[in-house]
């Protein structure tokens, strides 16, 4: 029934194919995987013409997913077949994507944590300019400006506008 691929090519992928009959009797199985004892659930599903899938947990070694389908011919099942292949594979990636997460995420955070702190501080620092500069405007020195040139934002018109304020206050103490 397979005479294209060899044993070792079904070995090397961890993949497994058997024959059975609607008994559970192995005609012809090929891969590592064709002593795995016979679920007569899964072959009892598959008469039924409904193809399942189930997982079976060896000793020593990875876990094994089989796909179990009827051989049909002339509208009735003939056989059982059953396809096998490891799970260790999958389970490997899945180990590396936990491992890739666990050192991405919090790397991930630090860095966003960094930069929310530069934008943060690059966003206050014309406000701590303002608040320096108001400080040092007294009614002895209304001539001072905040002068917050280049900035275009709220910030840059909330300056623009106290300095228009200082600007007629001064006019209106020299009046």
């Amino acid at each position: 029934i397979f005479p294209e691929v060899s044993q070792s090519d079904f070995n090397e992928n961890a993949f497994t194919i058997r024959v059975l009959t609607v008994t559970g009797n192995i005609i012809q199985a090929a891969g590592l995987y064709q002593n795995i004892p016979v679920e007569m659930t899964s072959i009892a599903s598959a008469m039924n013409g409904a193809p399942n899938f189930s997982a079976v947990e060896i000793i020593d070694s990875d876990p094994v997913r089989i796909y179990t389908t009827p051989i049909i011919e002339n509208q009735k099942p003939i056989g059982v077949l059953q396809v096998m292949e490891s799970l260790g594979s999958i389970h490997d990636t899945l180990d590396r994507l936990l491992v890739t997460l666990l050192i991405s995420i919090p790397v991930l955070l630090i860095i966003s944590a960094l930069s929310g702190y530069f934008l943060a501080s690059c966003a206050l620092n014309p406000i701590d300019k303002i608040n320096q500069r108001a400080k040092k405007i007294s009614t002895e020195d209304l001539s001072a400006r905040l002068n917050l040139n280049g900035v275009n934002d709220e910030i840059g018109r909330m300056a623009t506008t106290f300095d228009g304020m200082l600007a007629r206050l001064e006019d209106g103490f020299k009046r």
